[in-house]
């Protein structure tokens, strides 16, 4: 039963999409150097977010800005199998994006798919490169590389932690180990595995100083709806009539600090209908529903550490933070 529940908690885990945070190291302001959010959509088309007014701007086709004859795939009749952008990962400088686009919407006769490495410079997402990145049938995976480039890695060579050994952590008590949500700089969100119990708590890991805090009186929810915030200082939760990944949300969200400890919480009706996005360094809960972006104002600032899932969700949207 305690391998069910954590094998159980890790497929919901996989289904959490991969924030990525690009910074720039000439701005003062970490809300000023991340200001815009870039939602790259499945259907290829990027969605430009003003963090500091709290709204959308505009909405960018990259098959228009993906040189001639157009990089990016069509579905003429409205079908895709797969993505028409995916894995999508910034530069440090918050300058270039790149992703894995297939040449054609469809799989082949032999359920194949040709891939590209395409990479975009902001703010104007204007095609700089493109490379071929194989064929396969399903997208290959990118990762940084020394340069601060991207690298194409296929499935065999992908590698990730997905479980932090806590048994020598202070504070871990009687813990095991635990699933990793989501990571920003040395703190690591984690569902806690308890040797004597099976259940299941959130605790939050500082990897560098090794210490471990379990989050105090946690609300109903599911690993689909707990998020750390940039900087890996707060988590929030989305309360649910469940612990199930397709539970509802009750519109409750609360804010825990590196302590554990509840810090706040609201009541907002309308992120029960809308899809979670991200959490802003500027302080704000996002969510939308098509074009329609919602703001929730959690009262503080967070820090400008990337945030990461150990396994980004392949159909999951991409998210880039910018300076412009």
């Amino acid at each position: 039963m305690l391998a069910l529940l954590h094998g159980r908690c890790l497929a919901l885990a996989l289904g959490l999409g991969c924030v990525l945070l690009a910074a720039c190291s000439k701005a003062p302001e970490t809300a000023v150097a991340q200001r815009y959010l870039y939602v790259v959509n499945c259907d290829a088309t990027v969605d430009k977010i003003d963090t500091l007014e709290r709204k959308w701007v505009q909405s960018i086709a990259l098959r228009e800005r993906s040189g001639s004859p157009p990089a990016i795939a069509v579905a003429s009749d409205g079908k895709m199998d797969g993505c028409l952008a995916q894995r999508v990962l910034a530069d440090t400088a918050g300058q270039q994006v790149h992703l894995i686009a297939p040449k054609d919407a469809r799989l082949d006769s032999e359920g194949l798919q040709d891939f590209q490495q395409l990479t975009f410079k902001l703010p104007y997402w204007a095609l700089l490169a493109n490379k071929p990145a194989g064929r396969s049938a399903q997208a290959p995976w990118l990762q940084s590389d020394v340069a601060g480039g991207a690298r194409v890695v296929a499935d065999a060579e992908w590698s990730v932690q997905t479980q932090l050994d806590v048994r020598a952590y202070r504070g871990a008590n009687a813990d095991t180990g635990g699933l990793v949500i989501a990571t920003s700089g040395p703190m690591a969100l984690l569902s806690v595995l308890s040797a004597n119990s099976e259940s299941l708590a959130l605790g939050l890991a500082d990897q560098t100083a090794r210490t471990l805090v379990r989050l105090d009186s946690v609300p109903t929810t599911n690993l689909r709806s707990v998020h750390l915030a940039p900087g890996g200082e707060f988590v929030l939760i989305e309360a649910t009539d469940g612990v199930q990944s397709g539970a509802v949300r009750s519109g409750a969200l609360h804010l825990f600090d590196r302590g554990g400890k509840a810090v706040a919480q609201w009541q907002d009706e309308r992120i029960r209908n809308m899809a979670w996005v991200a959490i802003t360094p500027s302080g704000a809960a996002v969510y939308h529903s098509g074009k329609d972006y919602h703001f929730v104002n959690l009262g503080r600032r967070f820090g400008s550490a990337p945030v990461n899932s150990p396994a980004p969700a392949q159909a999951g949207p991409g998210l880039v933070f910018a300076a412009h």
